[in-house]
């Protein structure tokens, strides 16, 4: 690719990625800000909605506030009473007590109507507090109908009200009364729990999204029913949303189609359960969860805003606003027309300037260019050097210059040219000056003649025989220096030929001796080894003897050692004794000192009782003839006291001889018990020691039974080993032979070695 074709691709690639770039980033802004304002498009048309929505249901609930009490709380108080006295009598109604009724009933339906009328009701239904149906008022497609309920009378079916009605005035009986069969789906009882409070919610009549309001009746101090209020969204309703917010708006009640501005969109869109939103009417979210999307109605683009809602069960209705995209489609259109334009100047722009940088740098160089092909293709000889650019102008100058040292190289290119044929031809004595220091082409030349000059004179000794000259590699890469630098290797390998050829004469004359004595030597091993062999079979013998007695040691130890074990149980059963005849003892000398205090509390009696006896003999004396008795009696006492103290001193003697006695017993038992206890342990060190010794002898035995087997495996092993040395006889026979013709090639080596100079 030309130059002038790169500069006008660059420029036109530069160019384009600017355009891209620029309408991407326009496109984004411009998507973005349709995007948004197609969402406030949308968002306004909900909140107009929902708080139109709001406000009725505001209205709805002041209205009802007045009404319910003014109009409809006293009739129905009425009615309710003249049923409660009906229904004491126990018996069918008759005409009489329907026109009793109807008074209050008609003035309760004609007021629904005029209600029903003013805040545009779809529905009204007044409920009994027994949640049984009183009256009604329906608008369905501005067919209005209105009435009351008596199940007393009418089954099913319910009586008209209108304007002016009297025949109630002039009936005489039940069949003079007027009828209409009660629609279907409104419920003559109140379905679930009866409402305790007021409240507002979605619901679906007739194909119609609704606004259901629950309203207790009550004359200010009791309820006395409730009123069912429905309020349809209305296509006029939707209407004004669409021409308000400036999309089309679209209301589905359940699963259908209800109303909408947009023609050909009644299909339900897909909508999941998870987005689905519960709305409070009375107290709305801030946030909304709308759904966006891209859909195509009739062939016509629009942005749609979808918002379904309900509860957990089921779809109460969906509201979906569309806004469409054409001008979307235009503002596209303007941008399409202004980005070729754009691109068309640009591309004006482009091939102007390519052409002027062509003719004014591209020319010149698509000369020097030719010249520099033909030069990197060798042809040095025919390059044109006085080419020269016609005209000159201040941007020029740089090309002038170009020109001036491309001439300038090519001279010099055919002087090296020159120079290379005659090194080539095999003349490298030419002296080469190179034209500055940093002419690397003229210093290379310069370093390789030198080296050539070098490497000649080096092939020149050496072809003489002369391995002394050497050559030092100029590079890693230094091919031919490498080669000759290898042969400094040769020298030093001839060298050690010389001295190897040397020591290789003297081994091969020590090889001579040694394999003489060698051969000598296997022989006298071959009858050694012979020797050898019996004996280890002699050996072998013994070992099995010495195993079989080691074995019949190791039985005599362990009787030895069951034998022990039967004295150590004697001996422990000693030691328990030893302990118990030591208790017993300690015991008796327990025994003995309570007989000691025992002996000395007599001794104490006994010599109070001789100091009573004293007592007495005194008192005897005083009294005369008459204690005379009494002193007889006191001197037996007191030589019984005398004699019980002997006694006790006595008793006392022994006793103290029975604890000296009992303590030298519990002494020598102590010792004993100490004595048995040695034997014990050293029962158990011999049981011990004699387990030991057993294992050691077992161990032993079998250790004497793998030496007998392994002194089988020597003597085999020896007599290999006679095999061997005999083969080793011959060979040292044979290797004498080689060492006398080895000392023969050797003394022909040193003859060749020596014509080379080291």
């Amino acid at each position: 690719m030309t130059l002038k074709r790169k500069i006008l691709l660059l420029i036109s690639l530069l160019t384009t990625c600017i355009i891209l770039a620029m309408s991407g980033i326009y496109y984004y802004l411009f998507a973005r800000q349709i995007e948004e304002r197609s969402r406030d498009h949308i968002h306004l048309a909900f909140t107009l909605v929902f708080d139109d929505l709001e406000t009725r249901v505001q209205e709805v609930f002041f209205k009802t506030e007045g009404f319910l009490r003014s109009a409809i709380a006293g009739p129905l108080y009425l009615s309710q009473l003249f049923e409660n006295q009906y229904l004491e009598l126990q018996s069918e109604w008759s005409i009489r007590e329907v026109k009793k009724l109807m008074t209050p009933l008609s003035s309760v339906a004609l007021e629904l109507s005029k209600f029903g009328d003013l805040i545009e009701a779809s529905e009204i239904l007044v409920y009994r507090q027994n949640k049984t149906l009183l009256a009604f008022y329906r608008n369905n497609n501005d067919k209005v109908s209105a009435g009351v309920y008596l199940p007393q009378v009418l089954e099913k079916q319910a009586i008209p009200v209108s304007v002016g009605d009297n025949w109630f005035v002039s009936a005489s009986s039940l069949d003079a009364m007027p009828r209409i069969a009660l629609p279907s789906d409104v419920e003559p009882t109140y379905q679930g729990e009866a409402p305790q409070e007021d409240g507002v919610t979605f619901s679906v009549l007739d194909q119609h999204l609704t606004m259901r309001f629950i309203r207790q009746i009550s004359d200010g101090h009791n309820i006395n029913g409730f009123c069912v209020i429905q309020i349809a969204v209305k296509q006029k309703d939707v209407e004004r949303y669409a021409r308000l917010s400036g999309t089309q708006v679209t209301i589905f009640a359940g699963e259908t189609w209800s109303v909408g501005t947009l023609s050909g969109n009644r299909q339900l869109p897909h909508v999941s359960n998870e987005k689905r939103q519960t709305l409070d009417l009375r107290d709305l979210p801030e946030q909304l969860n709308i759904q966006f999307e891209n859909v195509t109605i009739g062939g016509q683009d629009f942005y749609q805003g979808v918002l379904a809602f309900g509860d957990a069960q089921r779809q109460i209705g969906v509201f979906t606003a569309h806004f469409p995209r054409q001008l979307e489609i235009e503002q596209r259109r303007k941008f399409l027309y202004v980005v070729v334009g754009i691109m068309l100047s640009l591309a004006l722009l482009t091939g102007s300037v390519a052409w002027f940088l062509s003719h004014v740098i591209v020319q010149p160089i698509r000369q020097l260019t030719r010249q520099i092909q033909r030069l990197t293709q060798g042809d040095i000889l025919n390059i044109d050097v006085e080419t020269v650019p016609a005209r000159r102008t201040a941007s020029r100058d740089e090309l002038l210059l170009l020109q001036q040292a491309f001439q300038a190289m090519t001279q010099y290119l055919r002087e090296m040219a020159t120079l290379a044929e005659q090194i080539s031809n095999g003349e490298i004595m030419h002296h080469i000056t190179p034209r500055s220091e940093h002419d690397a082409l003229g210093l290379a030349f310069s370093r390789m003649t030198e080296y050539l000059n070098a490497i000649a004179a080096f092939a020149i000794t050496l072809s003489e025989g002369d391995l002394r000259q050497q050559i030092t590699p100029k590079t890693e890469r230094d091919i031919l220096g490498q080669a000759f630098h290898r042969l400094q290797a040769l020298r030093e390998t001839m060298c050690d030929i010389m001295e190897r050829a040397s020591e290789l004469g003297d081994v091969a004359k020590e090889l001579h001796h040694i394999s003489s004595e060698m051969a000598s030597d296997a022989e006298e091993s071959s009858l050694r080894t012979d020797n050898v062999s019996a004996n280890s079979g002699h050996v072998s013998e013994n070992v099995s003897v010495i195993a079989t007695a080691t074995a019949q040691l190791t039985a005599s130890l362990r009787e030895v050692s069951h034998r022990t074990e039967e004295v150590e149980t004697v001996v422990n059963i000693a030691v328990n004794a030893a302990q118990s005849a030591g208790k017993t003892i300690t015991d008796l000398e327990g025994r003995s000192k309570e007989i000691g205090n025992i002996i000395k509390a007599i001794t104490a009696i006994t010599q109070q009782t001789n100091l009573l006896a004293l007592n007495a003999t005194i008192e005897a004396a005083r009294a005369g003839d008459s204690g005379r008795g009494f002193a007889i009696v006191a001197g037996e006492v007191k030589d019984l006291a005398r004699e019980t103290a002997k006694s006790a001193d006595d008793i006392i003697h022994r006793v103290e001889a029975i604890q000296f006695s009992s303590r030298e017993a519990a002494k020598a038992v102590g010792e004993m018990s100490k004595n048995i206890e040695q034997i014990q342990m050293f029962t158990e060190m011999i049981v011990s020691a004699i387990a030991e010794q057993s294992a050691t002898t077992a161990s032993i035995s079998h250790s004497f039974g793998e030496v007998a087997f392994a002194t089988t495996e020597v003597s085999q092993a020896i007599a290999d080993v006679a095999t061997v040395s005999r083969n080793s006889s011959l060979l040292a026979q044979k290797l004498h032979l080689s060492a006398e013709q080895q000392t023969t090639v050797v003394e022909e080596l040193q003859k060749m070695i020596n014509r080379f100079k080291i």
